[in-house]
């Protein structure tokens, strides 16, 4: 489920840049509990069997992240484009949600840890037609805060320049786009922002 996004990601690979580029990813990682081959999606008080179960990581933020960093891979260029997603999840699943990210060549050193709150978690149900529903419990995704990773960056005198930023609905809005503000701030090198506006809030039209 760690997919989608390539369209964005090639798009930052183009981008002209002094060094080589940097995208960063703000946004969503969730824990994905998927019921496989439903013998039908349940109605109100129905109970229903499944042909299997997994524990997978998602998360649109971490899907884009993972996104970004496939396409990179697969250019095979010399000098790298690097991928920085910065979520936040429960500190009790770090190995498994950040080791999974690592391992597609994600760097997720910015990312926050929390104690006392779950990671957020998806609750997949997919019938034997391949229709599906979800419920999602936001969890440590409504913990995410711009302002540490802001303090982070100003901070260090080597503070990355961002070709381009990747944002989404799964975290709390006003954070990403205080993060937006502070990644464009830099006039001698613009970075380009997208929003992935899903899941989609009316509010916000």
């Amino acid at each position: 489920r760690l997919n989608g996004g390539r369209h964005l990601a090639a798009f930052a690979i183009d981008l002209p840049m002094r060094a080589a580029p940097k995208v960063l990813v703000f946004g969503s990682v969730n824990i994905d509990v998927v019921f496989h081959a439903c013998a039908k999606l349940p109605s109100p008080g129905e109970t229903v069997s499944c042909a299997s179960c997994s524990r997978l990581n998602g998360g649109k933020g971490a899907n884009q992240a993972v996104a970004c960093a496939t396409v990179c891979g697969e250019l095979g260029d010399e000098d790298g484009v690097d991928v920085d997603f910065v979520g936040c999840l429960s500190v009790k699943d770090d190995a498994f949600v950040l080791g999974a990210l690592v391992e597609r060549g994600v760097e997720v050193s910015k990312c926050q840890l929390e104690s006392g709150v779950e990671t957020g978690t998806a609750c997949v149900l997919v019938d034997t037609q391949a229709e599906n529903c979800i419920v999602v419990s936001p969890g440590a995704n409504n913990c995410l805060s711009a302002e540490k990773f802001i303090k982070a960056m100003d901070s260090r005198r080597d503070a990355p320049e961002y070709a381009c930023a990747l944002f989404q609905l799964e975290t709390p809005f006003d954070e990403s786009v205080a993060v937006a503000e502070r990644v464009r701030r830099d006039k001698n090198n613009p970075c380009v922002t997208f929003l992935n506006f899903s899941p989609a809030k009316p509010e916000l039209a």
